[in-house]
């Protein structure tokens, strides 16, 4: 009897172990998807009349993404983008191929702080 005890205990403590793993993985998971971040873009490259902004509305919209993007008077496109940390890093990473006619030569990122307007849209092309 007594090494079914043993048994026992240790499948519990196994258990509770295992348990609280989990728990914090999920824990942790939860509380990164929840955290959002704002950062603001320069693309540069041949990413004008190459359908970039386009583009770069349609994934931000599929990836949830709130923000903006226009073409730069010096050839670049900028956009804002904000959500949930992850879909930020996954629009950055997309952002440096671009579209199929894209040729991205370098992408600059700003952290910013705060949120932006709901929603995400293409801006005429900003002349300064």
């Amino acid at each position: 009897m007594p090494y079914t005890c043993v048994i026992l205990r240790s499948a519990i403590s196994l258990t509770l172990h295992w348990g609280e793993v989990n728990y914090n993985a999920v824990r942790a998971m939860s509380e990164k998807a929840n955290k959002t971040r704002t950062v603001s873009v320069k693309i540069e490259g041949r990413v004008q009349g190459v359908y970039y902004r386009a583009w770069t509305e349609q994934t931000a919209r599929a990836l949830g993404l709130d923000g903006t993007v226009c073409n730069t008077s010096d050839g670049s496109v900028e956009a804002l983008f904000y959500g949930p940390v992850g879909k930020v890093e996954e629009m950055l990473k997309l952002c440096a191929k671009g579209p199929p006619d894209a040729r991205v030569t370098k992408v600059t990122v700003i952290e910013r702080s705060g949120s932006v307007a709901p929603g995400f849209r293409v801006l005429g092309t900003n002349w300064y």
